[in-house]
């Protein structure tokens, strides 16, 4: 497990992301809690460690519905409270959730929650 972690190595910007986050590994899927998406990766509290590196299959909902499928890899693991901060890179994302990510980034006006679903009515 990979303890350290600099934020200010970031090259993409990030958004908050409260939002269920689907992780499959090793042929088992769980559902966590996420806290940021940026387009090159996303960030989920978890319940146990997983070592820098370890790939996964990756899945969630973003900006009005869209769901997101893709390969990721651990890029860090922290202890944080009782829990686990755990960062993926994106390996394999198609283009176009790439630019939806993008675009939630860049939306100015605030979401209900940030939950990737806008403010109606």
């Amino acid at each position: 497990m990979n303890t350290s972690y600099d934020s200010s190595k970031r090259r993409f910007p990030r958004r908050p992301l409260l939002a269920p986050v689907g992780i499959l590994l090793n042929g088992e899927y769980r559902v966590y809690p996420s806290f940021d998406v940026g387009e090159r990766g996303v960030g989920i509290m978890c319940d146990r460690p997983m070592d820098k590196n370890q790939q996964v299959v990756v899945c969630f909902f973003i900006n009005h519905g869209c769901f997101v499928v893709c390969r990721g890899e651990v890029r860090f693991c922290r202890a944080e409270g009782s829990g686990f901060r755990l960062g993926f890179e994106f390996t394999n994302i198609r283009f176009e959730d790439r630019r939806t990510i993008r675009e939630y980034i860049a939306f100015a006006t605030e979401t209900a929650s940030d939950t990737g679903r806008p403010v109606t009515g």
